[in-house]
């Protein structure tokens, strides 16, 4: 973690050293609010189920989710990352 002076905000130096991770709490990369598209995969639902507010339907479009979703979703054997129509 990187230092701070005595009123809390990070020096020059703590900045330059701190880690690519090291984000400020709100930042983008804290609040998820920008994915990159490594982190997010492309999946086809096997299935019908309820997305958030959305019900995905069986045989439906795939659609982009972020990784950590789309591996509970394929574990639970709703959805795939195999293209069934390919």
């Amino acid at each position: 973690m990187a230092r701070a002076n005595s009123n809390g905000s990070k020096t020059p130096e703590a900045i330059a050293a701190s880690p690519p991770g090291d984000m400020e709490p709100g930042s983008a990369a804290l609040t998820g609010s920008s994915t990159p598209d490594d982190a997010q995969i492309t999946i086809y639902p096997i299935r019908s189920y309820l997305d958030g507010k959305e019900i995905r339907r069986a045989g439906g479009e795939g659609y982009k989710s972020p990784k950590h979703d789309a591996v509970s979703l394929i574990a639970a054997g709703l959805a795939t990352d195999k293209d069934p129509k390919a």
